[in-house]
């Protein structure tokens, strides 16, 4: 087998490892809040008004210099369709707003500002930082995302297995329970129309809040009820394979023959047994290289078994 180890070091350049693979379940987390993100009229306005400023700033180095004197911190370049772009910026929104309406007072008053366009941009931006709507939603999505940033966070180790999916995605529906009780919509005080107006609108951004909530739970739970496959995954694990060469993990295999019932068990263990003494394979980055081995190398038939649980 050592003529093939050139071929191994090239699938190991050309295919993912397995820290980048297996937390495909930080992408099912990424369509999980991009959802929520989207889930009703009023979270797409407020998701559109922090894109369009942050837009606001990267057309123009005069606008992000004024941006650096007093915000003192960039905004990040719009990429919608990544949660850890919201996710950064809101948290930038909710600490700096107030430098924030500054900055856009500073341009709609500012001798210095001859371009009519900025004028009538940061004027329309200043009064969504303003208004109540936009305060709410910052507050409300300040609360979900470190929560979000804890589960992809938790997501991206390498020592998953099923049983530790379970108690963090378990977790993670919990605090956002959590939040999604405390939601908080107090009414300020003034005449009685106003007031009034104020309770319609905020009983609404409760409701729709609610959703978000209820959205990203039952998405959650959805995209991630099955996490078996974690268990075949950790036999594929290279880092573990001269321990597995000793004493093979009999109970793992008997965990993905309950999940894989059309394995042929003992042929499977054979197959194992050789993968794990050979040095070539110890050298892979994981099962999507050892995987793309198998199919370049025309080994599909000697290693059958390995392929179908690949």
């Amino acid at each position: 087998m050592s003529g093939t180890r050139g071929g191994v070091q090239k699938i190991i350049k050309e295919t993912y490892t397995d820290a980048q693979y297996i937390h495909c379940y930080a992408h099912k987390l990424n369509l999980v809040m991009a959802k929520a993100a989207s889930v009703n009229r009023a979270v797409r306005i407020f998701f559109s008004n922090v894109q369009g400023i942050c837009a606001f700033f990267s057309n123009s180095p005069q606008r992000t210099q004024i941006l650096d004197d007093i915000v003192k911190k960039r905004l990040p370049r719009p990429v919608a369709t990544r949660w850890t772009y919201h996710s950064r910026t809101v948290n930038i929104f909710y600490n700096h707003r107030e430098d924030l309406i500054k900055t856009m007072e500073h341009m709609t008053s500012s001798d210095e500002i001859l371009n009519n366009e900025t004028i009538d941009q940061a004027t329309g931006h200043l009064k969504k930082l303003k208004s109540q709507s936009f305060i709410f939603w910052l507050s409300f999505f300040q609360k979900i995302m470190p929560l979000s940033e804890i589960l992809f966070a938790q997501f991206q180790k390498i020592s998953l297995d099923s049983s530790s999916i379970h108690e963090t995605v378990t977790n993670f529906e919990r605090n956002v329970s959590k939040v999604r009780n405390s939601i908080d919509v107090g009414v300020e005080e003034g005449p009685s129309y106003k007031k009034r107006k104020q309770e319609d609108d905020r009983s609404e951004w409760k409701r729709q809040a609610v959703e978000v909530c209820d959205v990203i739970t039952t998405q959650v739970k959805d995209r991630f009820e099955f996490s078996g496959h974690l268990v075949a995954a950790s036999l594929f694990t290279p880092s573990k394979f001269s321990e597995y060469e000793k004493k093979i993990p009999v109970e793992t295999l008997k965990a993905a023959n309950t999940l894989y019932t059309f394995l042929n068990m003992n042929q499977l263990k054979s197959e194992l047994e050789t993968i794990y003494s050979a040095e070539e394979f110890k050298n892979m980055s994981g099962s999507v290289a050892l995987y793309q081995f198998m199919k370049e190398t025309q080994l599909e038939s000697t290693f059958s078994e390995v392929v179908k649980i690949l």
